[in-house]
């Protein structure tokens, strides 16, 4: 915990130990830089009233995933067993990559958590097992 002149704490600022403890940022943090509601992505992080959802994905290539940060858009592709390709959902935003350190099991492929509506969500569920591959959409 830091100190910090009240006209320089952040809006949304986490302001206690006991509000940081096991929430995970979104991205890297430089040492000193003060921690917000913005920098942890997780359910509390959506728009109050939003009807979005959290949902992990596991992406086909863990290489390529390493393009991927918080916040950017993809739209997500599977390959399909007779061959060919379809578009899974148009666009989902990156919610969080997980690390390999958070006990997730060792199947092959990145996961990322991506927020999206229930739609989409329903969507992916139908090609479950299936490999999922993304492009990044411009900004």
């Amino acid at each position: 915990m830091a100190d910090f002149p009240s006209r320089l704490v952040p809006d949304k600022a986490i302001l206690s130990i006991d509000d940081a403890d096991g929430r995970r940022t979104s991205a890297g943090l430089s040492k000193g830089s003060p921690l917000t509601q913005s920098t942890v992505l997780d359910q509390q992080s959506l728009p109050d009233g939003s009807s979005d959802l959290l949902m992990p994905v596991r992406l086909a290539d863990d290489s390529s995933a390493a393009l991927l940060q918080p916040g950017q858009r993809i739209r997500l592709f599977s390959s399909l067993p007779d061959g060919g390709s379809e578009i899974v959902v148009n666009e989902v935003t990156i919610a969080r990559i997980v690390s390999g350190d958070e006990g997730i099991t060792s199947e092959a492929g990145q996961i990322v958590s991506v927020i999206l509506s229930a739609d989409d969500a329903g969507r992916i569920a139908e090609f479950a097992g299936m490999p999922i591959s993304f492009a990044i959409l411009p900004r």
